[in-house]
């Protein structure tokens, strides 16, 4: 089982409590290790704005995508699929 000196494997009775421990580990581990930044673009943001927008434009035009969108951007010329 893990260590970890800030949590106590015991309750207030003196009896073993693993499922509070893990509990109580598992906030501190995910409190230390926070996730990154996003590293997705401002124009990625967009481009996946715009497919949601064609979606949503689709189904209220009583039509659904089958096939894979592309775009290209006209400033960077890169391709989104």
């Amino acid at each position: 089982m893990r260590q970890s000196p800030t949590t106590n494997r015991y309750n207030q009775s003196h009896y073993r409590d693993p499922t509070a421990y893990d509990a109580v580990y598992n906030i501190t581990e995910a409190a230390e290790h926070k996730p990154k930044p996003s590293s997705i673009t401002k124009e990625q943001q967009q481009v996946s704005e715009l497919i949601n927008i064609i979606k949503q434009m689709l189904h209220f035009g009583g039509f659904e995508l089958i096939g894979r969108i592309a775009i290209k951007s006209t400033k960077t010329q890169r391709i989104y699929r």
